[in-house]
């Protein structure tokens, strides 16, 4: 597939990868860690952080569409008080950051769940253990939780993984794959190729290709998780 669209919205999607995996993964830490360190709302901060992954994709779209349009509240705020007018949907760098908050805001509770029922697994003597050695804070975290969390960390980081390339329902809704190309995945190309200019044998040529790269990118993460997991896990 010699097509620049292609390689583009190759580029493209792993320019979500880029702006979703980590950050999602860093919410969905500091989710699981709020859930877990507060045991009496437990139950009220798993469904607040949990509503969201509920939430329809287009339901969510049109609401942010409309928030961020030009004769919005928050647009007309900011115009009024600083006198600046943002095209968040129309800027080919705001425009992928606003979907990739929106995917943060959809998964990060899910995959907090998942984070906080290995935060549950830790036996509590390892934490005093730990205290005794005079290992607090950070330190405890990076060289005792974070490890112990591997598990839980490998399937949240390689479900992430999985999501980057099967986005369509936001920028579809959001930008239709614009400004410039600059939130076109890969699906929303195959979409376009085959239902839209009805290249049904191309598009299912560009499905074959994502399909192999995305195996092949979920290869290599999960082979760097095992590589960090061999030094560090218990």
């Amino acid at each position: 597939v010699a097509d620049p669209k292609v390689h583009k919205a190759f580029f493209t999607t792993y320019r979500f990868f880029i702006l979703f995996v980590p950050f999602v993964l860093a919410f969905s830490m500091l989710e699981a860690l709020v859930i877990y360190h507060m045991p009496k709302y437990k139950s009220v901060f798993i469904i607040g952080f949990f509503l969201p992954y509920l939430a329809s994709g287009v339901a969510s779209s049109v609401v942010v569409r409309g928030l961020l349009s030009y004769e919005s509240a928050i647009n007309a705020w900011i115009r009024s008080t600083f006198g600046v007018n943002i095209n968040w949907l129309n800027s080919t760098t705001l425009a992928p950051m606003v979907i990739a908050l929106i995917m943060i805001w959809k998964f990060s509770g899910y995959y907090a769940l998942i984070i906080e029922s290995g935060l549950e697994s830790i036996p509590t003597d390892v934490y005093e253990a730990a205290d005794l050695d005079g290992a607090t804070g950070f330190r405890r975290f990076f060289k005792i939780t974070l490890p112990m969390l591997y598990p839980a960390f490998y399937t949240v980081s390689i479900l992430a993984t999985g999501v980057v390339f099967h986005i369509f329902t936001e920028p579809y809704l959001l930008t239709n794959g614009g400004p410039n190309g600059a939130t076109t995945t890969w699906i929303l190309e195959i979409y376009d190729e085959a239902f839209n200019k009805l290249n049904t044998g191309y598009g299912s040529a560009i499905a074959i290709v994502a399909a192999i790269v995305t195996f092949l990118s979920i290869g290599v993460v999960r082979k760097i998780l095992e590589k960090w997991g061999e030094r560090n896990a218990w």
